[in-house]
């Protein structure tokens, strides 16, 4: 390590200390408080410690930098103690546990990767600082969000990297690291729609709700969209909007989904998918303008975040339509895999992308398998947008089918119009 470079991180370790202390003092500021046990400049000598320490450690030994942090460690005790012993009161450890990483950071900085010192005390920084927002955020967490946190960690930090990854059965298409990943996924994505309803205020209406509705599963965001129509069909305008919205989104979903396995394959659903949202967004807003200006929200009464339960069973479905679609393919070739998308599609549309587009990736005839695939997603759309149809007008009554009905099936004529011109 040359002198100049020596000089930069003995300087970026004085850089961090300073930076966390400046915090901290402004955090004393706030507070009021009137004794303190270390402030801008304490931070400052701790980083800058820390660096020469490490430096001492390289050079001599390695007891250096042992010495010095326990030295570190138990001033920073002592003053703690006297703080409390001054204030008589209760305080957390917050401040004591950043100076610890300060001098940590600063040894870091000339020991190791400066780039990761400095991000690691930026998001410091940005930790200390978001105390407020911090808390309400844990406040509006209650205990079915926390357990259901909990769950969803579990199965994609604990269990998904002990499957292996590679394929079993019927011409390997079992795959249990791929199934258990798309549950992972279906569970992820289930909990950020459910904390993007919930951070994003109360009843913020039928177009909201109609987009995270569409995020979570169209299908069942227009069955719920039908019984409230159905109940007032007062209401039939306003979710007419909320179920179209769903839907559009539910081909955009499909395209990323598509996207994040093969870019080839959103590329080919692009058209036919993109057709579809946007005469189907269109005609919706067409159809449902005509109502009343201003309309009660309805109440999403959403169950567990993660949806776990409904993810596996999503895992099961998936690795029966691996299984199905293998012999379909073997036996039938292409007929057989779009029978098995019109009627995958009365169901979900999702599973059955997601299996189509791994077939693709593992498969040797790549571009061919994938215009066959894209076709059987586009049918498994038509499929599924026919069945909400239906869903629509069976349970939400003349009036909601009036204007979400014609928007559909003007939605699966643009998709096969597409489909049939490419």
């Amino acid at each position: 390590m040359g002198d100049l470079e020596l000089f930069y991180r003995i300087g970026l370790a004085l850089a961090i200390g300073f930076v966390i202390g400046f915090e901290r003092g402004w955090h004393i500021l706030d507070e009021g408080r009137e004794h303190r046990a270390a402030g801008t400049r304490t931070f400052a000598l701790v980083g800058l410690l820390g660096g020469i320490a490490a430096q001492l450690s390289i050079a001599f030994s390695e007891t250096v930098l042992v010495v010095a942090f326990i030295g570190v460690l138990a001033l920073t005790v002592a003053g703690y103690w006297a703080e409390v012993r001054l204030s008589d009161a209760d305080r957390g450890l917050t401040t004591e546990v950043a100076m610890l990483l300060t001098f940590v950071l600063g040894a870091y900085a000339v020991a190791g990767d400066m780039a990761l010192a400095a991000g690691a005390a930026v998001v410091t920084v940005a930790l200390l600082r978001l105390k407020p927002e911090l808390h309400t955020f844990v406040g509006l967490i209650d205990r079915l969000e926390l357990n259901s946190a909990i769950r969803l960690l579990v199965i994609s930090v604990v269990v998904l990297p002990l499957l292996p990854n590679r394929g079993f059965g019927p011409g390997e298409v079992v795959n249990p690291f791929v199934i258990w990943w798309m549950v992972v996924l279906i569970s992820a994505l289930s909990f950020a729609g459910y904390f993007a309803i919930k951070l994003a205020g109360p009843r913020r209406g039928p177009i909201l709700a109609g987009i995270f509705g569409g995020l979570a599963s169209s299908t069942a965001a227009t069955l719920g969209f039908s019984r409230i129509a159905a109940r007032d069909p007062s209401l039939a305008a306003p979710m007419a909007m909320g179920i179209g919205i769903a839907c559009s989104i539910m081909f955009a979903r499909i395209l990323v989904m598509a996207g994040l396995l093969d870019l080839d394959m959103a590329g080919s659903l692009s058209a036919p998918l993109g057709a579809m949202a946007a005469v189907s967004l269109v005609a919706t807003i067409a159809l449902g303008r005509r109502g009343p200006a201003e309309v009660k929200s309805p109440v999403m009464v959403i169950g567990d975040p993660a949806d776990i339960p409904a993810a596996l069973k999503f895992g099961v479905f998936l690795l029966g339509l691996a299984v199905v679609s293998h012999y379909l393919q073997h036996y039938f070739g292409a007929s057989g895999l779009y029978g098995l998308a019109l009627v995958a599609g009365l169901a979900d549309v999702d599973a059955l992308t997601l299996t189509l587009v791994r077939d693709v990736a593992q498969s040797p005839d790549m571009a061919s398998l994938r215009a066959t695939a894209a076709i059987a997603i586009v049918l498994a759309a038509i499929s599924n947008t026919l069945i909400k149809a239906f869903m629509t007008a069976w349970i939400g009554g003349r009036p909601l089918a009036l204007r979400v009905v014609p928007a559909l099936a003007l939605a699966v004529a643009a998709g096969i119009a597409v489909a049939v011109l490419r």
